[in-house]
């Protein structure tokens, strides 16, 4: 059973030195019984019996390398000891004195187990390969090694048969993931609970391979690759081809799962299959590259760091507003976006954060690679680990450098305007074409030309409010000629009528072509100016005629 146990360990992990040893309970002592060379370049690759005189040791329960192994040896899963057994029985000093062969070899990697059911320990295994065990790898030799225990067990305890059928359902119930057993011919000797409960079917859905076939793969392409895959690992028992293989799998109920499959041939032609559900690392995985790809297409700025300030990530939008690269900021501290007289506001930022504080919109200003400080909203979240701690901060930055250009420069305007609207003088601004249309205009100027609102002003053109009809013909020519007028009188008529007089004062702005684009000007009402100058003259008129001659007197 030793050699039995050595060569299927050999056959799930090619290329290693397999030793396997027995174990006697009352005096603590190991013996090795078979070795295993799987090394292809090996000519003898059958496991052998040892019959070294030496090949039996005893560890001390106060042996410190036997305390630190003892309670794992007694769950029987591996575990990296870097080969304690076979570094123990190769230091024996008769071994040495006798010049036998070393089985240790520093340069491999040591992976030890225990033979063990009911924490009984009945014997142990040591697998010394070159490559490190893959996760899978480990998960299928856990696997056959259960089953090897329970086998150990029975021959060393003279069980009957329904016991140790019992105990291999007891592991297999046990075991986190799914397992069959399946004969040579095809039929399901075995199927644990936790297969059920992946796959929904029972033995009495599956009783051999084709129900299975039929029933987990319904496009037909699939299940002859699933078949003829099947009966080629089959057929290669001890041919080291029993590679884990990955199908879509229909469930009982209809949905459809990932599921590697990772069979064990077993001696007889019985094949043990270990089968893991992959779809939620599959699905997570595809969420990730979905995030990941959303993250890079982002028109915002997106970057991560720890909670010490260290940059993570850094999409290409964050490129393009800080103008660094991926490869420049990250493992870098994000505070060299701070402007100087900001310094120290980032750190109180990732205080906040790391207090489980989130900012929504926070508008502050950062300084690119250029040193140009540009406006910037951040929204920033915190990063949470599964057991809920906080190790880092999530951020998505926009620029609204432009957007704050803006609304200093409305407010600058609000400011003009509410200046403007407030001297007793109209101040506007019309266009240079003959007709003309006045684009803007204060409250003074609507007040002066007895208009309501500008809407009703811009609705006029400027050429109708002149009193003679080449009013605007004139101020036209005499501002193309000089580039301005000052103090001009015009008399104009107002929205409601009456005759106005008044000054003007414009300043022309000229196209390319010589053209006048709009014209900027200020209008100064004298109309009653003009008419106190009128009574004042028609009194003076007045007093004339009633004075007498000189020559009556």
């Amino acid at each position: 059973i030793y050699c039995c146990i050595a060569r299927h360990l050999a056959d799930l992990a090619p290329g290693a030195i397999i030793s396997v040893f027995s174990y006697n309970t009352s005096d603590l002592a190991f013996t090795l019984e078979a070795v295993q060379n799987s090394d292809a370049g090996c000519d003898d690759n059958e496991p052998k019996r040892y019959d070294d005189p030496f090949k039996t040791f005893t560890l001390d329960e106060d042996d410190t390398e036997y305390q630190r192994i003892r309670e794992p040896l007694l769950v029987g899963s591996l575990m990296n000891t870097g080969g304690v057994f076979s570094r123990i029985y190769s230091r024996h000093e008769k071994r040495k004195e006798e010049g036998l062969p070393d089985l240790w070899n520093q340069e491999l990697h040591g992976y030890s187990a225990g033979l063990a059911w009911n924490k009984t320990l009945s014997g142990a295994v040591e697998i010394l390969i070159r490559e490190e065990l893959s996760p899978h790898a480990i998960h299928v030799l856990d696997a056959y090694l259960g089953i090897a225990s329970l086998a150990l067990d029975g021959w060393v305890t003279r069980q009957t048969l329904n016991i140790s059928e019992e105990r291999f359902r007891k592991i297999a119930t046990t075991n986190p993931l799914p397992i069959s057993l399946i004969d040579r011919s095809g039929h399901y000797l075995f199927l644990s609970p936790t297969f059920t409960e992946l796959f929904g079917y029972t033995l009495d859905d599956i009783p051999s391979g084709r129900e299975w076939f039929m029933n987990a793969f319904p496009n037909l392409a699939d299940q002859t690759l699933a078949r003829e895959t099947w009966k080629k690992d089959l057929a290669s028992s001890f041919s080291h081809e029993g590679l884990p293989r990955q199908f879509m799998v229909r469930c009982k109920d209809g949905t459809f799962k990932n599921v590697l499959f990772m069979p064990v041939c077993l001696s007889g032609g019985q094949q043990l299959v270990v089968y893991e559900d992959i779809t939620p690392r599959l699905e997570a995985t595809q969420t990730r590259n979905l995030l990941s790809d959303i993250i890079r297409s982002s028109h915002d700025g997106i970057f991560s760091a720890t909670i010490d300030g260290r940059v993570l990530s850094w999409n290409p939008a964050a490129e393009r507003i800080y103008g660094y690269s991926a490869g420049e900021v990250e493992g870098t501290a994000v505070n060299m976006l701070e402007p100087p007289h900001l310094r120290g506001e980032i750190a109180s930022i990732l205080d906040r954060v790391r207090h489980g504080e989130s900012l929504v919109q926070y508008e502050t200003q950062h300084v690119r690679k250029d040193g140009r400080v540009v406006d910037v909203s951040l929204t920033i979240s915190p990063v949470y680990q599964e057991d809920g701690s906080i190790m880092g901060a999530s951020t998505i930055v926009r620029d609204i450098t432009t957007q704050k250009a803006e609304e200093r420069l409305r407010d600058v305007e609000n400011k003009y305007q509410d200046l403007v609207d407030n001297i007793n003088v109209g101040v506007y601004r019309s266009t240079g074409d003959p007709k003309g249309r006045f684009i803007w205009g204060n409250t003074s100027l609507l007040r002066i030309l007895g208009y309501k609102t500008l809407n009703e002003l811009q609705e006029v053109p400027v050429s109708d409010i002149f009193t003679r009809s080449t009013g605007r013909e004139e101020l036209l020519s005499e501002l193309k000629m000089n580039g301005f007028v000052k103090n001009l009188e015009i008399a104009l008529r107002r929205g409601d009528g009456p005759v106005i007089h008044v000054l003007v004062t414009a300043l022309a702005t000229f196209n390319p072509d010589g053209s006048i684009s709009h014209i900027n000007g200020i209008v100064e009402d004298i109309t009653g100016q003009r008419l106190l100058e009128n009574k004042v003259a028609q009194l003076y008129r007045q007093q004339s005629e009633l004075q007498p001659p000189p020559h009556a007197i």
